[in-house]
């Protein structure tokens, strides 16, 4: 083992991120109700274990880091398992993003989901936001403005790094998952409902290369497919 960080006061971490170049890690800190200690974000250093930073939401039940840009200037967090209300999200479901030269805040993003927001930067920094019960928007990579709203792209997914493929969910069952070109929005594979597996896929992340998806179903199974093709 390399280092172990705990923290007395922390109820439970969530979901821990690595920097692309390794150096830097993060992990959410969901505090008891009534610690003096905020929930917040802890961003460690990845070789010792060290606490660098703490970025802290007093407000919020719980705020995940989502990881950085694949150059590394930006980072993103966003509200946990359940909405915190702030004055730049009244409905209390966001995207934060850091400079991480400064570890300053440079936008804070409100979803139009009313459950969650998952974002997602592609290789160019432009920013992807899916929710639970809302279509994919995409937001430019300087100014965070929305760009667009793919409207076939609903539910939560995954970009490939180049950004020219989503996977995302659908609102209806019978669609299950597929494969969306971003360019002309256009559904260009179905990869779900799986054969022989019934049940709406749980979580989905492409390989680095683009060229694999695996797919988590609420059927216990984890199934790779090939995003040529749609091969499973």
């Amino acid at each position: 083992m390399l280092w172990q960080f705990g923290d007395e006061n922390a109820a439970f971490f969530g979901l821990p991120v690595i920097s692309p170049d390794q150096t830097l890690a993060a992990v959410g800190i969901w505090t008891e109700p009534g610690s003096e200690q905020p929930n917040r974000v802890a961003i460690l250093d990845a070789e010792t274990g060290e606490l660098e930073r703490e970025l802290e939401y007093p407000r919020c039940f719980s705020a995940e880091p989502f990881g950085w840009s694949a150059d590394g200037s930006r980072f993103l967090t966003a509200a946990g398992i359940e909405p915190c209300e702030r004055p730049e999200a009244p409905g209390g479901v966001w995207v934060e993003v850091y400079d991480t030269d400064t570890w300053q805040s440079i936008s804070v993003i409100e979803s139009q989901d009313p459950w969650v927001a998952h974002p997602v930067f592609d290789d160019d920094g432009q920013l992807y936001v899916f929710g639970v019960d809302s279509p994919l928007t995409v937001y430019d990579a300087v100014s965070y403005q929305p760009i667009k709203t793919i409207e076939e792209a609903y539910g939560l997914g995954d970009v490939t790094a180049d950004g020219t493929l989503v996977t995302a969910f659908t609102n209806t069952r019978d669609l299950g998952l597929g494969l969306i070109d971003t360019a002309s929005e256009v559904r260009v594979d179905n990869l779900t409902p799986l054969v022989g597996r019934p049940g709406q896929p749980w979580g989905a992340r492409f390989s680095p290369d683009g060229s694999k998806l695996l797919v988590a179903t609420d059927a216990t199974e984890l199934v790779a497919w090939e995003t040529v093709g749609g091969r499973q």
